[in-house]
């Protein structure tokens, strides 16, 4: 795994000296553009921690300041988004009492004017800030066999909360089986509005992505190329690039077994892939200039996790951004702009 202190702390020293010896005998020239291009700015929404409990954090990138914009003690926060003028933040909370309980919360960027929006998790909001889409991801219990298992589907609603609309309620899968773990989640819109990408759940350990329009028509699955390719069984956490002509995606022989995993760069269509990053990779977000990268890792396996960020090109190597204090940061979300 990359995400380790040694590794970190060679990259930095060799990276320096490579820049010094430019600095000394060729002068200010691309050496130095490619060690800063190396040190990403903006700010990133995440989750951490640090404060003993999970919480919605705003990291600015040049100062390295974390900022705890919920500091609650009673919920579990996670999945932040960002509105695309980049002033609001949505998030969903589960109660400490209860992981299938899950509402969908919004705030301004600085934590203030937090209103409860609608029942549900993993938001993303359209493009033109009018609805935000959601899964009604939770647990149930018991099946007919007497066991836990996963439902939901992902959905619409209005800026108000109102205004429900189901998107893949009527998807009819291959392995669709109500009394096994059957459920939609991660849903990712694309820029232009026309599509969005989900994670299908069922049997357990299994997962696909799949690609369906705004309308809820044309559902297609956009993952098996991929998988064909390297072998895997899996694919979960979709994400477009600023520019909607490539999607981000991991990948797995088995997500939870930990083989064969990566962090996989395709077109639209699910035609053509590479791997960009190895390793247990989670909850990728594109820079809002498409030049980076940034996705969550173990870091002390198994008690932390980190954020690293790599180039989208595949040059060069991951770092570490988040802090090495022994506290757990994931579930990075890019600010627009």
């Amino acid at each position: 795994m990359r995400a380790t202190t040694r590794h970190f702390l060679t990259k930095y020293c060799v990276n320096f000296i490579t820049l010094l010896a430019a600095l000394l005998f060729t002068g200010c020239s691309v050496v130095e553009e490619d060690f800063l291009a190396l040190r990403p700015t903006g700010q990133l929404a995440l989750v951490s921690d640090r404060d003993d409990s999970a919480d919605i954090y705003l990291y600015d990138l040049a100062s390295a300041q974390l900022t705890n914009l919920t500091n609650t003690h009673d919920e579990a926060e996670a999945d932040p988004s960002w509105s695309p003028d980049g002033r609001k933040i949505l998030f969903s909370t589960r109660s400490s009492e209860s992981y299938s309980t899950g509402s969908l919360f919004v705030m301004d960027v600085d934590g203030s004017n937090r209103r409860l929006l609608a029942p549900g998790v993993t938001p993303a909001w359209s493009p033109d800030s009018q609805r935000v889409y959601m899964s009604t991801f939770s647990l149930a219990w018991p099946n007919q066999r007497g066991t836990t298992y996963l439902t939901g589907e992902v959905g619409s609603v209005d800026f108000t909360g109102q205004d429900y609309r189901s998107l893949t309620g009527q998807v009819e899968y291959e392995y669709k089986s109500r009394d096994e773990s059957d459920a939609d989640s991660n849903p990712a819109v694309s820029p232009d509005g026309k599509y969005i990408l989900y994670q299908h759940n069922y049997a357990g350990s299994i997962s696909h992505v799949w690609r369906i329009e705004a309308d809820g028509s044309n559902p297609v699955r956009i993952d098996a190329a991929l998988l064909q390719l390297y072998g895997g069984t899996s694919s979960k956490d979709p994400l477009w690039s600023p520019d909607g002509i490539l999607i981000a995606l991991f990948a797995a022989e088995d997500i939870y077994q930990g083989t064969g995993m990566g962090l996989y760069i395709g077109d639209k269509n699910g035609e053509e892939w590479r791997l960009l990053e190895s390793g247990f990779i989670g909850n990728p977000t594109w820079s809002p200039d498409g030049q980076y990268i940034a996705y969550d890792v173990p870091y002390v396996q198994p008690t932390t996790w980190a954020v690293m960020v790599t180039r989208a090109d595949g040059g060069g190597e991951a770092i570490l951004l988040t802090p090495d204090d022994g506290h757990s940061y994931y579930a990075p979300a890019w600010r627009p702009g």
